[in-house]
């Protein structure tokens, strides 16, 4: 009879029950979202901080305004040379004189000498431009009567007489503006109605002037076809308002003032409007109201200036740290 073999038992593993096989699963995905949030996480915020873009909350002024062509119309008087001769002028350019007052001496060859006197008070202009006696105020009645295309074509006609010059007699030397009060005509296209319809004053920014607003009321509004025509009076002196014809202009029809910020900033929650800013490193939500607004810019109020503004809201989201 022969002997058996020795054999080693192999403690075998105990099947796991289906319940715990679902466990286990669930604990593996578990712990794998748990990682992929927290790889997510500082992907985010490290996305956040590479790319997220701010502004520092600050007072300014946002315009609404029309870009428009014109024209200057001033009170003008010229004033002839009496004489055939040389001219001495006795009074400088661009000053204010009273009735009566010397401007400018002739003399003729023979030796005869007259003085040319203010033939009123105002401005002293030696630059002639042909164009004083057709645009005189009586025409702001009708602003749309102006034929701004043929002016402009028209071939320039500066004169401006130097001293000691040889002068006709008739020959005009100077014109005497009145500088209280000057005009501007300014033509644009009809959609821009909507800005000014309704409105008594204005603020200018002239081609001429580019650093300086000046105030303007408005006389007369005339709709032809598909331009508008309107006449502006003007009291504020700026450089080149007595020499300057025809000028371009940035009618500014509304200005309104808070914290300036990029339209992108604003953040809609329903019926709220407001902005993230970042405090103490954090994303916090503000609400904000909104005075003006266009393309690019909007004015709010409801906020502290000197907190960053995020720009770019879309990549982050409250509470979240920079």
């Amino acid at each position: 009879m022969k002997k058996r073999k020795p054999f080693t038992v192999i403690p075998g593993k105990k099947p796991k029950r289906t319940g715990e096989k679902v466990l286990s699963v669930l604990f593996a995905v578990a712990i794998g979202l748990l990682a992929l949030q927290g790889v997510w996480t500082m992907a985010r915020n490290l996305v956040a901080a590479v790319f997220v873009n701010t502004v520092v909350a600050q007072e300014g002024v946002l315009e609404q305004s029309v870009q428009a062509q014109g024209i200057i119309v001033r009170e003008e008087r010229v004033v002839a040379s009496p004489l055939t001769g040389a001219l001495r002028w006795q009074a400088e350019d661009e000053v204010r004189l009273a009735i009566g007052a010397p401007v400018a001496t002739i003399t003729t060859l023979g030796g005869v000498s007259q003085t040319v006197l203010m033939p009123g008070p105002g401005m002293v202009i030696r630059q002639l431009d042909g164009l004083e006696g057709i645009l005189q105020p009586h025409i702001l009645a009708s602003p749309a009567s102006i034929d701004f295309a043929k002016l402009r074509d028209a071939p320039e006609t500066i004169v401006q007489t130097p001293d000691e010059s040889e002068v006709q007699q008739g020959s005009l030397i100077f014109k005497v503006i009145d500088n209280y009060r000057w005009y501007y005509v300014a033509q644009f296209e009809q959609d821009h109605f909507t800005s000014l319809e309704g409105k008594n004053e204005a603020y200018l920014r002239f081609s001429f002037a580019p650093a300086e607003d000046v105030y303007a009321g408005i006389m007369h509004m005339q709709n032809d076809d598909d331009t508008i025509t309107v006449s502006f009076s003007l009291q504020n002196d700026v450089a080149g308002c007595f020499t300057e014809r025809f000028a371009d202009a940035e009618i500014i029809t509304q200005r309104t003032a808070g914290i300036v910020l990029p339209i992108s900033a604003l953040l809609v929650r329903g019926e709220d409007i407001g902005v993230y800013v970042v405090n103490q490193s954090r994303v916090q939500y503000r609400s904000v109201t909104v005075l003006q607004a266009d393309s690019e810019q909007v004015v709010v109020r409801g906020m502290l200036t000197g907190l960053p503004v995020i720009t770019n809201p879309s990549l982050v989201k409250e509470g979240q740290k920079l």
